[in-house]
């Protein structure tokens, strides 16, 4: 869904609209009972703002003693209000005993040790050639001038599209993979310093592989079962819990948990 476009009331402070962003825990912000407007009372100015978006994401049905954090992000399209809500989450995981080491690489997104391989989108290098032809429409524009400004925005709208594009993917891999699997095994690699590599760093960072292994672990908390992060590269159809060295074993723990509603492009805000 597209979010609706910008911001708050015109009397709005407009230090808080251009740059710093406050942050709140459970103080100085108000719910309406509907869960369509926020107030903010904590002096700054913002103001009653009106939350829009899906209308599937109920923020109200949360107690407010749940709602831990509220915090306003400012995106490339638009405001946005988050709510870290303190809830259990727990997914009934069907056992199906099957156990699974993945390799990953940029040729392919990963291969598994049964041998099947995801391949590896690179939304940035799809994207490349129209960031190239942005930035260049960025620099011929005067500085200061309103048609810099929206050439601005035009890149800085197409980055974030690529930035969606790549959680979209590790979201809905990550899921599927942990929802098929009683165990996973995964290499322990070292990115920040992989990355060093001049000729790989951009198809490392296009890949994504560290915000796939944190979802990993996260849909993994989700499901109660457990993951091994392995020193070496497995061993492609002969994956086994004895071969992994003593103390390399990380099980995540159940239980309660914090989930951060990113209201993405659910809520964002618009002039009330």
């Amino acid at each position: 869904m597209k979010p609706l476009k910008t911001v708050s009331r015109s009397e709005a402070n407009p230090q808080y609209l251009a740059g710093y962003l406050p942050d709140y825990k459970q103080t100085g912000w108000k719910l309406d009972p509907d869960g369509r407007h926020v107030t903010f009372t904590d002096g700054c100015s913002i103001g009653k703002l009106r939350l829009v978006g899906n209308p599937k994401q109920h923020i109200e049905t949360f107690p407010v003693k749940q709602i831990k954090r509220v915090r306003l992000l400012r995106r490339a399209d638009g405001y946005y209000c988050q709510f870290g809500v303190q809830a259990e989450r727990q997914i009934e995981h069907v056992e199906t005993g099957s156990v699974v080491g993945i390799d990953r690489g940029l040729k392919v997104f990963y291969t598994d040790s049964d041998g099947q391989t995801i391949e590896n989108p690179r939304h940035y290098r799809a994207c490349e050639t129209k960031l190239k032809r942005l930035h260049r429409r960025v620099s011929r524009k005067q500085k200061k001038s309103k048609n810099r400004k929206k050439a601005r925005q035009r890149l800085a709208k197409a980055y974030l599209k690529v930035q969606r594009q790549r959680e979209d993917f590790a979201r809905k891999t990550a899921n599927a993979l942990v929802s098929s699997h009683d165990l996973i095994a995964y290499e322990h690699l070292q990115i920040r310093n992989l990355v060093k590599n001049q000729k790989l760093a951009k198809s490392i960072h296009d890949a994504a592989w560290g915000q796939f292994l944190s979802l990993v672990k996260a849909y993994g908390i989700m499901h109660a079962h457990h993951s091994i992060r392995a020193r070496t590269v497995l061993a492609v159809g002969s994956v086994s819990r004895k071969r992994f060295p003593p103390g390399r074993i990380s099980v995540p723990p159940v239980g309660w948990c914090s989930t951060a509603m990113r209201m993405r492009p659910s809520i964002s805000w618009q002039k009330h």
